[in-house]
């Protein structure tokens, strides 16, 4: 298994400028830029608490709603906070992660734009995303536990606030085609408070391919530290080495 392009967003660092594609909100597109991706659920994290007016027509359903009036804040690119209110109920909860970002991740309207990011040349001194299985050989049906860390040694990281990046690995390794499963780890530097960090991961296309955005809820960044941060599962379908 090994990270694809990876993403590392902060409070004091954050973002980009993306052009608006009209006044509909598509539930689960909170950057407005035509496609649901992991980089959602960071704006998502972003604005998460926040309140404001509600659409007049509210659901979670692939189609553009009227926008709502404005609400009192806006991303650093522009973009309303209403965008992240996916359902239109005027709060932006876990229902806007679970019922539109998760059930349209993938999805597209419009002409897509570009979500501002690109992958990393290796050797560019940027912070890594380690994964580190538990074991280097496994029998058929066991249970293999694959840490996630974050290794900023070459590029210090003063806040951290959320990431996301795209992945492969051998599906065909994988017991029955369920894929992998991840979980945050409880008291890790990226959560010490146990209640303001959230995960998406889903499978995208065939099996083999995936994606995980991590996020924090309240705000506030918090300096990148050692150790794990969480763990994907996976139960392993034939013999495998390394």
């Amino acid at each position: 298994m090994k990270a694809g392009s990876y993403i590392f967003i902060s409070l004091l660092s954050l973002w980009f400028s993306v052009e608006a594609v009209g006044q509909q909100i598509w539930p689960g597109d909170v950057d407005n830029n035509g496609r649901v991706t992991g980089v959602d659920f960071l704006y998502w994290g972003y604005a998460y608490g926040s309140t404001g007016p509600a659409r007049t027509e509210q659901g979670s359903d692939w189609q553009g709603y009227a926008a709502p009036a404005p609400w009192s804040q806006s991303f650093p690119n522009g973009v309303n906070f209403s965008y992240a209110d996916a359902d239109g109920d005027g709060e932006v909860d876990e229902d806007d992660e679970d019922s539109c970002i998760e059930e349209n991740f993938g999805l597209e309207h419009g002409q897509p734009g570009s979500d501002g990011y690109q992958n990393a040349q290796t050797g560019s001194g940027l912070p890594k995303i380690i994964l580190e299985p538990d074991v280097q050989a496994v029998e058929e049906g066991a249970v293999v536990n694959i840490a996630l860390r974050i290794d900023d040694s070459q590029t210090p990281l003063d806040s951290f606030y959320g990431i996301a990046f795209t992945m492969t690995y051998s599906g065909g390794f994988i017991q029955d085609d369920e894929g992998p499963e991840f979980e945050l780890l409880s008291g890790t530097w990226l959560d010490q408070d146990g209640e303001f960090a959230e995960e998406l991961f889903v499978e995208t296309g065939d099996l083999g391919q995936g994606a995980l955005a991590i996020t924090r809820t309240n705000q506030i960044a918090v300096p990148v530290g050692d150790g794990d941060i969480g763990a994907f599962e996976i139960v392993i379908e034939d013999i495998i080495v390394g």
